[in-house]
């Protein structure tokens, strides 16, 4: 929310940020204390149920992630803004189980998913919802790309490297970019939580060798969990090493050494980066339909649970496919209303107050340029 500072200041602003008014860590800093922490010291009995169990954790987490934050989404950008900034710096996670009177818990586990709180926050990249779509200033057209790129899209990289009329040649990446942007996004940080809450060690295959033929659902699951993690570390790998050239390009912009930004530039341009992330992408999205396949085959007490875990690696899919046509509406369908929180109910997961005060004025957004319009803006000068 932004306040005049009163007649002392005609142009100056109070701003609160909406994280401070939301309890919890940024996805990213929780994943890391998860996974560095190092594994508890205890004897496993059944390496192959609980590796099974701790992906289960997991996509119950990511899972969680979706439905709560989807009526959130379905909101925001159909009446709202485009985030434009989707990450895991940019949502925030509250786990009602990692203390206990105020001491951390040593279980590295996947939580239990039913203590998850995730919130949705930073809008300082997002643009008026309406204004997106309607081909004027501050629409797809006319911004670029922002935020960060290791959660952009093969469609974002084409508009940011080709222009508007690359990605409108294309009905496909046209409909990622222009109405599923933070959609998209949202899975990859989903796809996040999968691969690093799921901690346990891979069984051995003398361990799945020794299974009796009633558990053989289990020795799928486990390939299908591997396959799913190289499909996942190869985007992730290429998304970002080039987050990483896109960096570097950017910091030699701002140093002023035009030869190097322009070798940089030539590198990210010319290398069918967009075509090569999609290309990962339909690796994974295959991968994510196999495992919901294989979580429907599980048995026993937690048979339903595994249903919801192959539901949400089924929307993942949709999410991230580019030819899918999915949207924030039939994926809150597809999912269902999001459980009630342990103490504090979920109250939209996202601070929209903004929406219910005055608008503020337009901010100034410094905005990742390419080449060519760095040359019209110095030509304009």
């Amino acid at each position: 929310q932004f306040w005049p500072l009163g007649p002392s200041a005609p142009e100056g602003y109070l701003c609160r940020v909406a994280m401070e008014r939301r309890r919890g860590t940024s996805l990213v800093s929780w994943l890391q204390g998860k996974t560095s922490a190092g594994s508890p010291t205890v004897h496993i009995i059944d390496e192959v149920d609980t590796y099974c169990r701790s992906f289960l954790g997991a996509a119950s987490a990511a899972r969680a992630l979706l439905v709560q934050l989807c009526p959130t989404f379905e909101r925001l950008n159909s009446e709202i803004a485009i985030h434009r900034d989707v990450n895991a710096r940019n949502l925030l996670v509250h786990c009602y189980s990692d203390s206990v009177a105020g001491e951390p818990l040593s279980d590295i586990t996947a939580p239990d998913a039913a203590q998850l709180e995730f919130s949705l926050v930073d809008f300082g990249s997002s643009t008026d919802a309406k204004a997106w779509l309607a081909g004027g200033e501050g629409s797809w057209q006319q911004e670029n790309p922002t935020g960060d790129a290791r959660y952009w899209g093969p469609a974002s990289w084409m508009r940011f490297l080709g222009g508007a009329q690359a990605i409108a040649k294309d009905p496909n990446w046209l409909r990622q970019y222009s109405r599923r942007l933070d959609l998209f996004a949202l899975a990859v940080c989903a796809l996040e939580i999968l691969a690093k809450l799921h901690t346990a060690r891979c069984p051995s295959e003398a361990s799945l060798r020794s299974l009796p033929q009633s558990r053989g659902a289990e020795v799928h699951l486990v390939h299908g969990v591997q396959r799913l993690r190289a499909s996942w570390s190869g985007y992730w790998k290429m998304a970002v090493g080039s987050f990483e050239r896109l960096a570097e390009y950017s910091r030699l912009v701002c140093c002023g050494d035009k030869h190097g930004a322009a070798q940089r530039w030539q590198e990210l341009s010319k290398g069918n980066l967009p075509g090569i992330l999609a290309g990962r992408l339909r690796e994974l999205c295959d991968d994510l339909v196999s495992m919901g396949d294989l979580c429907r085959r599980q048995i026993g007490a937690s048979a339903e649970t595994w249903v919801q875990a192959a539901d949400a690696l089924d929307a993942l899919r949709e999410m991230a496919h580019e030819g899918s046509s999915l949207e924030w509406a039939e994926l809150a369908r597809r999912l269902g209303p999001a459980p009630a929180l342990p103490a504090r109910r979920n109250q939209g997961h996202m601070a929209l107050m903004a929406a219910r005060a005055a608008p503020p004025p337009p901010l100034p957004q410094q905005q990742m340029q390419t080449p060519q319009q760095q040359q019209q803006q110095q030509q304009q000068q």
